[in-house]
């Protein structure tokens, strides 16, 4: 292990670990001495709220104790006293300090004529000179001021006390968002009911031309105690610290630079591209908090704050079904349309996804998953069955109905002019859907096999079966990883003896890659000497085990059964994806 690092760099490594060094994280997740010292008293991160008391931390791996000291400097509520002197505003009463960020410091303040509990929030000593920093802090004031709002934090006063601005907003006792999220995911309805109401405050920040640009749990105020039932919380967005004025000639963030937290930032965010964002990036970070609420997992997080952006710009998030099995289809399409790349095939605005929330939570069929009238109408028999006992005519006349459209529909398709290239392209983007979604199964299913978790890696299997009607986009990967839940499902063999054991056509050379018969599966070996499947698109599916040596050679008997890798030892190690 290299020298522990000293303690100015821990430091700097605790104020922000996405800038420090991979070296002295990497130092940090694997040495207790240095990682102590993050839970000593004189630090200011919260862990309480954050670690898990029933796992050993350093039995941890690297990536979970990364996320951990991340989310500890991103979600911290409390710090020691004396850190920065608290500010002199005039009628208030300053009592403790309760939060800091990356800009601003808030203190808990008493306003001494009206005697009630106020927020005061003043730029941090280090931005003082910082001329766009003061632009961003007043931006802030200037939104909050522009709207009232019951889930938008009030703001009072705004104004500089001895050459230090200061907010004076409302105070909000209960707590944040993500200190609400520790428990794990919530219940569907709950989810949907709180993102409703941040929807909705949204909307009316978006309706006074206003993009917030940093909507995450930690920004989301609770009114009430975190006892509270979550479907009884009630949500304020605060921090507009990053907010933009879409009619503003000011401009504070130049096209290429990155502001806001990358877990949610929208791809657009991500690229830096500052002429694309608008109401749809708000929509995604929505969507993001109501992943995270509904799968208790955030869709995109990487050990570093890069790796998060690149899985944000080009990464699909993984299908809600796949992470939470059960989830209501309805609630998982909207919070997946929210998080569609492209900003025009999001919720146009965050008053659009309130409705399909509050369609939901109604029973209603939402947009983000459209249904036939026979779907709806079974909908809505199975949420008031009296409804078809009352009215039991009503399926003799939408019988009728449904033969007319049926008919109507057969001369139109008939007749339609519809070219064969439209019919394909949309057979093709179907099917591009089932290998994306095959692709993720697959994934879940390795992982499964690799932790010894058969039955999870079985069901992941089985649902990559076809329905009726659907192309089989199974491969090699997929008969292996099967005939693997019933045994090693490989073969380790000389080179001299691979004609005797009968595989006679699978004479290796040195060599980068091989395919399948058909095309479909490409294997190659990596930079470490490993094998990686890949389908035709160019997407992994699956990395085989690592094997004793380094393979050199790689290709797939003449019937497509086995797949045989040579080593720099003329060592073979033959894989069996035979069909059951």
């Amino acid at each position: 292990m290299t020298p522990c690092p000293s303690p100015e760099a821990i430091a700097e490594a605790m104020a922000d670990p996405d800038a420090a060094s991979a070296d002295i994280l990497e130092h940090l997740a694997g040495c207790p001495r240095c990682r102590s010292l993050l839970d000593g008293p004189e630090t200011h991160l919260n862990w309480t709220l954050l670690a898990s008391p029933e796992v050993d931390q350093q039995d941890q791996p690297k990536a979970w104790f990364l996320n951990r000291l991340k989310t500890a400097v991103r979600y911290t509520v409390t710090a020691p006293p004396g850190l920065e002197n608290g500010p002199s505003v005039a009628g208030y009463e300053v009592e403790t300090e309760i939060a800091r960020g990356g800009m601003g410091v808030v203190y808990r303040a008493r306003d001494i004529a009206l005697g009630r509990l106020v927020a005061i929030k003043v730029l941090r000593s280090d931005l003082l000179t910082n001329p766009k920093q003061h632009t961003r802090f007043f931006g802030e004031a200037k939104a909050l001021a522009s709207l009232q709002h019951p889930n938008v934090v009030q703001l009072f006063q705004a104004g500089e006390a001895a050459g230090q601005p200061y907010l004076v907003m409302e105070y909000v006792a209960g707590g944040t968002l993500r200190h609400a999220m520790r428990s794990g995911p919530w219940e569907p309805m709950a989810a949907a009911q709180l993102v409703r109401s941040l929807a909705e405050a949204v909307a009316a920040v978006h309706q006074i031309g206003v993009i917030h640009r940093d909507l995450k749990p930690g920004n989301v105020l609770l009114s009430n105690a975190l006892r509270t039932p979550h479907s009884a919380l009630q949500p304020k967005v605060a921090d507009f610290g990053l907010a933009r004025f879409l009619d503003s000639a000011e401009r504070p963030t130049q096209t290429g630079e990155v502001f806001g937290t990358p877990e949610f930032m929208a791809p657009e965010q991500a690229r830096g591209d500052q002429h694309a964002i608008g109401p749809e990036t708000d929509v995604w970070a929505l969507g993001v908090i109501l992943y995270e609420l509904l799968s208790g997992r955030a869709p995109f997080s990487g050990e570093t704050s890069y790796d998060t952006l690149e899985l944000v710009k080009l990464t699909p998030a993984l299908p809600l079904e796949l992470v939470r099995p059960g989830i209501p289809p309805d609630i998982a399409a909207v919070c997946m349309k929210c998080l569609q790349k492209l900003p025009y095939r999001r919720y146009r605005t965050a008053a659009a996804l309130r409705d399909d929330l509050d369609s939901f939570l109604a029973g209603r069929p939402v947009s983000a998953l459209p249904r036939s009238w026979i779907g709806r109408l079974t909908l809505a028999i199975q949420r008031h069955p009296w409804v078809a006992v009352q009215w039991s005519s009503v399926a003799v006349v939408l019988l009728g109905l449904l033969s007319v459209i049926g008919w109507q529909w057969s001369r139109a398709h008939s007749a339609s002019t519809r070219s064969t290239a439209e019919v394909a392209k949309l057979r093709e983007q179907r099917e591009s859907t089932l290998r994306e979604l095959y692709a993720a199964r697959i994934t879940l299913a390795a992982r499964a096999v690799s932790e010894n978790r058969l039955a999870d890696a079985e069901q992941s299997l089985t649902a990559c079966v076809p329905v009726a009607g659907d192309p089989d986009v199974r491969g090699w990967e997929w008969y292996y990883l099967s005939n693997r839940l019933r045994g090693p499902a490989r073969i380790d063999l000389k080179l001299a003896d691979t004609d005797r054991h009968g595989f006679d056509d699978v004479k290796l050379v040195p060599n980068k890659e091989t395919f399948t018969a058909d095309q479909s599966r490409r294997v190659v070996i990596d930079p470490a000497g490993r094998l990686a499947v890949y389908d035709h698109e160019g997407r992994m599916l699956l990395q085989l085990p690592a094997v004793p040596g380094r393979i050199i050679g790689v290709r797939f008997s003449k019937d497509g059964r086995w797949l045989a890798a040579r080593t720099e030892e003329d060592a073979v190690i033959v894989f069996d994806g035979a069909p059951q």
